[in-house]
């Protein structure tokens, strides 16, 4: 079975940021500013390739950072 072509770059994406962290010792946050600035490419752009489990691990990292504010769950 074959991945298309738009899948396997995605894919790609995510290992590399995954590899930076790892070989870093980065945050999720930092390989992906370093991954864009080294590929010429706006963060904005990527967000929506990124998986669910690291966009939450951003998410958590800038929420610990007080980038964003904490979420309240809703009981709704």
């Amino acid at each position: 079975m074959t991945v298309p072509k738009q899948e396997a770059q995605i894919l790609k994406l995510q290992q590399e940021i995954y590899r930076r962290v790892e070989a870093d010792g980065i945050t999720h946050i930092e390989a992906i500013a370093e991954y864009c600035s080294d590929n010429d490419i706006e963060p904005e752009s990527i967000i929506s390739l990124l998986s669910g489990p690291v966009r939450a691990k951003i998410e958590r990292e800038a929420s610990d950072l007080n980038l964003i504010t904490q979420k309240t769950p809703s009981l709704i």
